[in-house]
């Protein structure tokens, strides 16, 4: 998880996520996982993260670490 200033946890609302995919990548591998990449919603569609992927869903794949 993100750190602030004070060495302290980072709290996130989910607007945050949307902002930053730092903080989902950090919570996987938090939980073991290592990110692999990130696709539009649940297609195989690699996310560019630009134009109208920008305004969807984003799905991420995960590998054991």
């Amino acid at each position: 998880m993100p750190e602030n200033s004070e060495g302290g946890t980072l709290r996130v609302g989910i607007r945050g996520w949307l902002d930053n995919l730092t903080v989902p990548v950090a919570l996987l591998e938090q939980a073991g996982l290592k990110f692999h990449s990130a696709h539009k919603g649940c297609s195989p569609e690699v996310f560019k993260g630009e134009g109208t992927d920008m305004g969807g869903r984003l799905g991420l794949l995960a590998v054991r670490a």
